[in-house]
C-alpha cells in the first residue's frame, strides 16, 4: 500500500490521443469496464497501455491478445494469495508473450467469515471459504506477468510514477524472451552433445565388436592349442614309458604301434594348421580402448538401471 500523501506522488501525464493506439488498446477504450480499475483511473490506465504498446511496437515487438498460462493459475481462486484480475494484452519480444495487467491496489487482511461461512467452517467441504480479504485502495498498479506467482509490479512512488517504470516493464518482457532463447540454446547444445555422445558410443560399439570378432577365434585357438599340447605331452609320457620296457616284449610292440598312430593324430589335429583367420577388416581399436569399453559393458550388465 502506498502511504504517501497525494501531493507527494508524481502527477499523471496529460491526456494521450488514442487514435493511433494499438487495436487492443482501442478495444479497451471502447469497453472501459473491462479494465480492472475504477472509473477515475480508466483514462490513465489506457494511457499507460498505449505507452507500453507504442514502445514495444517501436522496438519491433508484437502486441497480441493475452495468453493463457499453462497449468493452474492460482490467482483465480478465492482462497488464493492475490485478488482476481484480468490480463489485458500480451507483449512478445520474440519468443515469450508476457501478459500485462492493470488493476487497483489492494490491502490484504485476514478474511472475516460471514454468518453462513462461520456455520460451515467446522464442516467438511469448507475449502472454498476465503482465507484473505482484499480491500481496494485508491491507487492502481501495472503487473508484468512473466511469472504468475511473482509478477513485476509497477506502482507510484514518492519520486517516480508508474510511467517512469515503463522501461523496467519492457525490460522484463525482453528478459523473458532472452530466457526462452537461452533455454532453447542450452537444449540444442544438450541435444547436439547427446547426439555426439551417441554417435561416439555406436562407433565404439562397432569397433569393439570388430575387435572381438578377431579376438574370439584367437581365444578359441588358444583353448584348442592348450588341449592339443596336453594330448601331445601325454603321448610323450607314453613314449618314454614304452622306451623303458624291454625290447621285443609284446607290450612294448603294442605301445609302439599306438604311439605311431597317436603321433599321426597329433600332427593331423594341430589347431594352427586348421586355423582360418577372420576375413573382415583388421580392427583399428587399440587394446587399451577395447579393455575400457569391455569393462564398461560388464559393469553396465552387473548394475542395470
Amino acid at each position: 500500500m502506498n502511504a504517501n500523501p497525494a501531493s507527494s506522488r508524481p502527477t499523471a501525464p496529460p491526456h494521450t490521443d488514442l487514435n493511433n493506439a494499438h487495436r487492443l488498446v482501442k478495444a479497451l477504450s471502447k469497453s472501459p469496464r473491462k479494465l480492472d480499475v475504477t472509473e477515475e483511473h480508466r483514462a490513465r490506465a489506457l494511457q499507460i497501455l498505449h505507452a507500453l504498446t507504442s514502445e514495444a511496437i517501436r522496438r519491433g515487438w508484437k502486441v497480441v491478445p493475452p495468453v493463457q498460462p499453462s497449468g493452474h493459475n492460482h490467482t483465480r481462486s478465492t482462497t488464493a494469495y492475490a485478488p482476481p484480475g484480468r490480463n489485458l494484452l500480451a507483449i512478445d519480444a520474440g519468443s515469450a508473450p508476457i501478459n500485462i495487467r492493470i488493476r487497483m491496489q489492494f490491502r490484504k487482511e485476514p478474511h472475516t467469515p460471514d454468518h453462513n461461512e462461520a456455520s460451515r467452517k467446522s464442516k467438511p467441504f469448507s475449502w472454498d471459504i476465503p482465507k484473505w480479504a482484499f480491500i481496494p485502495i485508491n491507487a492502481i498498479q501495472v503487473e508484468v506477468r512473466a511469472d504468475p506467482y511473482s509478477p513485476t509490479v509497477l506502482r507510484d512512488g514518492p519520486r517516480k510514477s508508474i510511467e517512469d517504470g515503463i522501461s523496467r516493464a519492457l525490460q522484463k518482457v525482453e528478459d523473458a524472451t532472452t530466457k526462452v532463447l537461452d533455454n532453447r540454446r542450452r537444449a540444442e547444445e544438450w541435444a547436439i552433445e547427446r547426439a555426439r555422445e551417441e554417435k561416439e558410443r555406436r562407433e565404439i560399439e562397432h569397433l569393439t565388436w570388430q575387435y572381438e570378432s578377431w579376438l574370439s577365434p584367437l581365444e578359441k585357438l588358444a583353448s584348442s592349442v592348450s588341449r592339443h599340447h596336453k594330448v601331445a605331452a601325454a603321448v610323450d609320457e607314453l613314449t618314454a614309458y614304452a622306451n623303458s620296457l624291454p625290447e621285443g616284449t609284446e607290450h612294448r610292440r603294442a605301445l609302439t604301434r599306438y604311439i605311431a598312430w597317436a603321433n599321426d593324430h597329433i600332427d593331423a589335429t594341430n589347431p594352427a594348421r586348421r586355423f582360418i583367420p577372420p576375413a573382415d577388416e583388421m580392427p583399428s581399436l587399440a587394446h587399451e580402448t577395447w579393455r575400457r569399453s569391455h569393462s564398461s559393458t560388464l559393469e553396465m550388465h552387473r548394475n542395470p538401471l
